[in-house]
């Protein structure tokens, strides 16, 4: 007779449960799939963002750089048309010399996209840069003679 009473008591407590564990297993498969989704669109959304600022960051860096080389290049035609003839009578850099530096850097550095893929740049970003030709000037610079009389471009008298 004892065995007759423990059968139905589990038999009573399988009639009772009634799936709750197959509901609680279902839901918690139905969260982890919600978890997964979140995932794959918060990581989609990063590669992107992350694209773009890749993009962003090369294309400054190479502005930047081509802007440092047009700067140089004037520079350096400056220097060369002055040379080291410094006279107090006489301007360093000659009238004139800003618009044919302003000509040769939009004509080599103007027409077309340059690579800065050359020289110790061989294996850097692969980028290009281009100068805007109507953007780019340069001005004789202003001056004042100090001490003296005349124009910059003919002082005369002691200049301090």
């Amino acid at each position: 007779m004892f065995k007759r009473n423990t059968l139905k008591r589990g038999k009573v407590r399988r009639n009772q449960s009634r799936g709750v564990a197959l509901i609680t297993s279902l839901l918690l498969l139905l969260l982890l799939s919600g978890m997964t989704v979140a995932m794959v669109i918060s990581s989609n959304s990063d590669m992107l963002i992350n694209g773009y600022y890749r993009g962003f960051r090369g294309s400054f860096y190479s502005a930047d750089s081509g802007l440092t080389i047009a700067r140089q290049q004037m520079i350096n035609q400056l220097m060369a048309a002055g040379g080291n003839k410094f006279s107090a009578t006489v301007q360093p850099i000659p009238p004139g010399t800003e618009t044919g530096v302003v000509v040769n850097v939009n004509s080599t550095y103007g027409t077309s996209f340059q690579s800065l893929n050359s020289g110790q740049g061989a294996y850097a970003w692969p980028e290009t840069f281009k100068l805007d030709t109507a953007g780019t000037t340069l001005s004789a610079p202003t001056c004042t003679v100090l001490g003296g009389g005349g124009t910059c471009a003919a002082p005369t008298g002691a200049v301090t």
